[in-house]
């Protein structure tokens, strides 16, 4: 994870305008736009596998639903506003994770491979799918 997050994981309130969940997604977008996408690439795919759903959904909302999947209701899972620099922490923690992870030994090699077995999984992924990849040996 750059160095940057860990910063801000430990004080928020000195590096976002304002300690929200909503803001620390905007300031790791706009990180990973000024690194041309390296910083978050494999995330999408990694949280997928993680959450067994959600291929039509952008790496923040999947990480929100992993952060908060405890939520009462599945369909409204939003960051708790009581407590910002808890959702923020945890959302720094699963980026240390994610990074450890794709940054080991063909880390984001077996990422994509294990994201291309979850959708070989799939009920809906076929040969019609946009993104159909055929297995040949």
């Amino acid at each position: 994870m750059p160095l940057i997050f860990q910063h801000v994981a430990a004080r928020p309130s000195s590096f976002l305008a304002s300690v929200e969940y909503d803001v620390a997604i905007g300031f790791i977008d706009g990180y990973d736009a000024a690194t041309h996408g390296g910083v978050l690439v494999g995330l999408r795919e990694w949280l997928i596998v993680k959450l067994g759903f959600g291929n039509n959904l952008i790496w923040s909302s999947l990480i929100q639903r992993l952060i908060f999947h405890e939520q009462s209701n599945a369909n409204e899972v939003f960051p708790d506003p009581v407590k910002p620099e808890l959702s923020i922490r945890k959302l720094f923690t699963i980026l240390d994770e994610f990074a450890t992870e794709r940054d080991s030994a063909n880390g984001l090699r077996s990422i994509y491979l294990r994201y291309h077995q979850w959708l070989q999984s799939q009920d809906w992924y076929d040969s019609e799918s946009p993104d159909y990849v055929e297995d040949t040996p």
